[in-house]
């Protein structure tokens, strides 16, 4: 397989990911099922005409919306910041030893292993090197490839080389893009396995039975208020 066909089965050496807008960010916030029973809670208030309690109350939730999609939005940001990568590597190809941007390595490219940010998952054929893989595994101390990792002689994406033995170290791109260690932590972090709790099930039947419930109180108040009215209003 040419390297054109493998770029076109594997795609691009890259993690695609873009922040949320302020839009979908507060969209998001404001319509959880937390938000949407406040502010019902603060409809029956202005009902009541509770209106000193209603203003603090709403002003305070609407605050503390901005803040949590403020919060996330940072949290991407972050994120995509550990995505990008603007580097560049020296592989062989085609006899000779070329370098390219690191977003054009394909499974199969023979690199040359350089001081610096790993560009996808590695895998040793001549020498060794010492990296730093606290960005992935929060280890402070620099660790020899595998250490940590499954297989022995493997370096990962998104670790830091920081020496290599010899200027002729040499692995093989085994994992790129989203197929990477790197990749497959961000797609926990960013979509996480959903955990169903038992009470979840039947949230749902409770919220009906609870929207029931309001509707049946509101319009019984409703005819206790116009039948009270209309008694007022007739000739003694």
């Amino acid at each position: 397989m040419t390297v054109e066909e493998m770029y076109r089965t594997a795609g691009p050496n890259q993690i695609p990911f873009e922040v949320d807008s302020w839009a979908q960010a507060l969209t998001e916030e404001f319509c959880t099922y937390f938000f949407l029973y406040q502010f019902s809670i603060y409809a029956v208030c202005v009902w009541f005409s509770y209106w000193h309690y209603t203003i603090i109350a709403v002003f305070i939730a609407i605050i503390s919306g901005f803040f949590n999609a403020s919060v996330r939005l940072a949290s991407q940001r972050s994120i995509k910041s550990m995505m990008e990568q603007k580097i560049t590597a020296k592989v062989f190809r085609d006899g000779q030893v070329i370098q390219i941007n690191a977003a054009d390595l394909v499974p199969g490219d023979i690199v040359k292993v350089q001081n610096g940010p790993v560009p996808c998952d590695l895998l040793l054929l001549r020498g060794a090197a010492v990296c730093d893989e606290s960005t992935l595994t929060g280890e402070s101390m620099p660790v020899q490839p595998g250490f940590r990792f499954p297989a022995k002689h493997v370096l990962v994406a998104g670790t830091t080389v920081l020496q290599a033995v010899d200027d002729d170290t040499w692995a093989m791109a085994t994992h790129t893009g989203i197929h990477t260690q790197k990749g497959q932590l961000l797609l926990l972090i960013l979509y996480p396995p959903k955990l169903i709790f038992k009470y979840d099930e039947q949230l749902s039947v409770v919220f009906f039975l609870l929207i029931v419930y309001a509707l049946f109180v509101a319009i019984t108040l409703m005819r206790v208020m116009y039948w009270r009215y209309a008694n007022d209003q007739t000739p003694g």
